[in-house]
Formats: structure tokens, sequence, C-alpha cells
């Protein structure tokens, strides 16, 4: 009995560990304003550089921390945004859409 429990302990931490989804949100996120985020995720971290440009020409660019798969901080901890199902959505509800 305890050996069957232990197995099945076992198998289901294994699954647990696989079933974690290390997503790669990398790409480019554009607003219906104008707005455009481009996002490039540093190897072997939960980290992305983090670009917003406002006016062509015209960016920022700064370290971004991912936590809890889907919510993203800058290196102040302050939150900049979430990963929604369609895209990016930023600290002021508004909407980007992945290109």
């Amino acid at each position: 009995m305890f050996r069957k429990l232990l197995i099945g302990l076992f198998l289901l931490t294994s699954i647990n560990a696989f079933a974690e989804d290390k997503q790669n949100y990398s790409g480019t996120y554009e607003s219906k304003s104008g707005l455009i985020i481009h996002l490039e995720k540093l190897e072997n971290t939960d980290e992305y550089k983090y670009t917003l440009e406002f006016l062509p020409g015209k960016k920022t660019v700064s370290i971004a921390h991912l936590e809890e798969q889907k919510y993203l901080y800058d290196s102040k901890k302050n939150f900049i945004g979430e990963f929604v199902e369609n895209g990016f959505k930023n600290s002021r509800d508004a909407i980007f859409i992945k290109k």
C-alpha cells in the first residue's frame, strides 16, 4: 500500500515538473494607440529586455523580470503588466497584441 502511494506521488511530482511551462514571451506587441513594446528574453533567466517605443525613434529600454509565469516587473519591483491570452496588458490596462 505504502509502495503504491510512494510511486503515485513520484509520478505526480514528475508530471507536475514537466507540465510547468517555461513560456517565452519574446516578440513585438502593438497597441491601438501606436505604442510598441519589444521583448527579448535573456538566456537562462526569467528576465527580458523591455523596450517601449512611444514615437518613431523615441524609446526607453529596461530590464524586466517575469514572476508567476505571467507578471512583468521592472528592476525596482514596479508592476509593468501581465501577459494575457491574446497579448500583453500593461499597468494602465492598455492591451498590446502580439505581431
